[in-house]
């Protein structure tokens, strides 16, 4: 029972080490954020395919906003797939940023958000080709992390089909910037 419950809470150790959801460590003390969160930040459209900003690579790092991106995803798709609970009644109506991320068979990642406002981050596994997850639909696994400062999720591990849709979501629809690491073991 006790490891049951170790794996549910995330207590667990990480095989990406320390995932702590602290404060980001490059602050600002004067402006109460992270000392690039006001620097100007690209607002264009998606690239695509349909709404992906990007694909990053293990081991990248990128600057970002959520300005500019999709606004197909709110509270209750995430809740719909077990990413995040919204627990401080946030409703992430605004817009987000969709990153592709397929792993070789049986890989894990973390994606680390470093975060300029409350946010979430979704590690949704996404098989279908093309397009992204939208409001009403089912992802067969999802982890997600919510708040302020740095957050994480670990995901991956699949044999096959390990292709993933990382969401980055403004909590409200004020955008926001954010920092994503990916990394992968």
């Amino acid at each position: 029972m006790f490891l049951l419950l170790v794996a549910c809470t995330g207590t667990g150790p990480s095989p990406f080490g320390d995932t702590d959801t602290g404060d980001s460590a490059d602050t600002d003390t004067d402006s109460g954020g992270a000392s690039w969160c006001d620097d100007a930040q690209d607002t264009s459209p998606p690239g695509g395919p349909d709404c992906f900003s990007g694909a990053p690579a293990c081991g990248s790092t990128i600057e970002a906003t959520t300005e500019g991106g999709v606004a197909s995803l709110a509270t209750d798709d995430y809740g719909h797939n077990f990413c995040i609970t919204d627990m401080a009644s946030q409703g992430y109506t605004g817009a987000e940023r969709v990153y592709l991320v397929e792993l070789d068979g049986g890989v894990y990642a973390e994606a680390t958000v470093s975060t300029c406002a409350h946010m979430g981050l979704s590690a949704m596994r996404w098989t279908e080709e093309g397009t992204c997850p939208e409001a009403g639909t089912t992802v067969s696994s999802c982890e997600g992390d919510e708040g302020e400062g740095t957050l994480s999720v670990t995901f991956g591990g699949f044999p096959d089909a390990n292709r993933w849709a990382l969401v980055v979501d403004t909590a409200g629809a004020e955008p926001a910037a954010f920092r994503l690491t990916l990394e992968c073991g």
